[in-house]
């Protein structure tokens, strides 16, 4: 008498392993493609006349420089320097500056030591997107900078928005969603060298 067969669902780790790399470089596709989106149809800065025509995560082609003011008891105006942040990375450290666009004074982060840092200071075209994260800190800064800097007027809740502008490489950010390639190759190598998911098993009978 022949046994039977049924057929179970049974990966093994290899395959675990293989899934969690496919769903990473899916994860990383998704972001890749939103970050490429956010940034794909960039405004003029003449489109922003008004601060209600500005709402989150809308790209600008900008080219403004820093804003600059004197220091008091100082001769000479300066770039307005409000914060620094680092990161995971080593070598990517950002620098908080201030614009005036669309009426209100607004928070600039750009990554230190690169081209669009340069082209920042030098009032040149860089692309960004307009967001509220990392710069909580402004609305204290800009409101207490009367008492180090030289300013015609004092800047009120009124004359400031928190909904500031980060600087980015857009070529980078097209084709950010490139970094799940790697991850999606190695997880189906290794699910190609595992196998089958699926076994067959002998069907146990009850008596």
């Amino acid at each position: 008498m022949s046994d039977s067969y049924i057929r179970k669902f049974m990966p093994n780790r290899k395959h675990i392993i293989s899934f969690v790399f496919i769903i990473i470089s899916v994860l990383l596709f998704l972001s890749g493609f939103y970050r490429a989106y956010r940034i794909s149809g960039r405004h003029t800065m003449i489109e922003f006349t008004f601060d209600y025509q500005i709402h989150k995560n809308d790209s600008i082609l900008l080219s403004l420089r820093p804003f600059e003011t004197r220091l008091k008891e100082a001769e000479n105006d300066t770039v307005v320097i409000w914060g620094q942040m680092g990161s995971l990375n080593p070598v990517k450290d950002y620098q908080m500056f201030m614009i005036k666009l669309a009426g209100k004074y607004r928070p600039v982060m750009v990554t230190m030591n690169t081209e669009e840092y340069d082209k920042f200071l030098n009032g040149e075209e860089v692309t960004g997107y307009f967001t509220e994260k990392n710069f909580n800190d402004f609305p204290d800064f800009v409101l207490n900078m009367h008492n180090y800097y030289e300013l015609e007027n004092k800047i009120t809740d009124k004359d400031y928005s928190k909904l500031g502008i980060v600087i980015v490489d857009r070529q980078k950010e097209l084709l950010s969603f490139m970094w799940g390639i790697p991850f999606l190759v190695i997880g189906l190598i290794l699910f190609k060298i595992a196998g089958s998911v699926f076994f067959y098993v002998p069907e146990t009978t009850d008596k």
